[in-house]
């Protein structure tokens, strides 16, 4: 296996032995699998620049982006310390490495760093490091950067309210051209089956007499409410039998002075 940690470490610690940064840079660049932290340990302090590098090159791959930034301002590496800082997205340190470079005066790092951690930097705080020290020469394209974004994205806002707009336009046009709904049913005067019937004229009623018998007239003569003329005679109302009285006229003995046929029966 061409990735073993104990071959890479072993390579690793001759190359350094050797002092060939090229070969270990190359090493360490496409072999990972090696004990990094000792090996950028190992390589802070050496007095070759190069392995310097390669000791800030793995800090910074181990997300020890403060101690990487710090070993490339001593060497003065300082596109490596924009990069790391870039990587990083810490806005705190970009400016602290902003304010570095204008404690020391490099005002074309300053530029460079602030174009490198565009995405990462608030206008107003260019805003303030500029108005500071005096740098809106140095800061401009920075601004002009910034300004291009937000006309850009004012454009596409302004673009999207505008569809939506035509789209709103668009969606009344259409409900207002089409024609109003019809309430057939009211229109014709019925009602829903939950709704109440009114009566009509003269009582009439068309749903009032089905559930318990014919109870209201449908147009016809009025109902006769009064006495019977035929007095106690006809139909019996004896709540014992509904059957007319078969006793003939003189009521329910039909051997009474009153009955049709004498006191006797055939």
């Amino acid at each position: 296996n061409q990735n073993n940690q104990a071959v890479n470490d072993t390579l690793n610690q001759l190359f350094l032995d050797s002092e060939d940064h090229e070969s270990l840079r190359h090493s360490v660049t496409n072999y990972e699998n090696i004990d990094q932290l000792s090996l950028a340990k190992a390589t802070e302090y050496h007095e070759l620049t190069e392995f310097r590098r390669i000791s800030a090159y793995l800090y910074r791959r181990n997300q020890k982006f403060k101690q990487s930034i710090e070993l490339s301002k001593k060497d003065r590496q300082y596109r490596d310390a924009i990069e790391t800082s870039q990587e990083s997205g810490d806005e705190d340190l970009i400016r602290d490495l902003l304010e570095f470079f204008i404690e020391i005066e490099d005002k074309e790092f300053f530029t460079v760093c602030l174009y490198t951690c565009y995405d990462y930097l608030s206008p107003d705080i260019v805003m303030e490091l500029t108005y500071r020290f005096g740098l809106y020469e140095y800061a401009m394209p920075y601004f002009v950067q910034t300004i291009k974004d937000l006309t850009v994205k004012v454009d596409k806002l302004q673009s999207k309210n505008e569809v939506r707009e035509k789209r709103e336009e668009k969606a009344q046009e259409q409900q207002m051209s089409q024609p109003p709904m019809i309430d057939i049913y009211q229109d014709l005067g019925f009602m829903m089956p939950n709704q109440p019937m009114l009566p009509g004229p003269d009582g009439f009623n068309p749903g009032g007499g089905m559930g318990g018998g014919m109870g209201s007239n449908f147009g016809g003569p009025p109902m006769i409410t009064g006495p019977s003329p035929y007095g106690d005679r006809g139909f019996s109302t004896n709540n014992n039998q509904n059957q007319p009285n078969r006793g003939g006229y003189g009521g329910p003995n039909s051997g009474g002075p009153n009955s049709g046929f004498g006191g006797n029966r055939f």
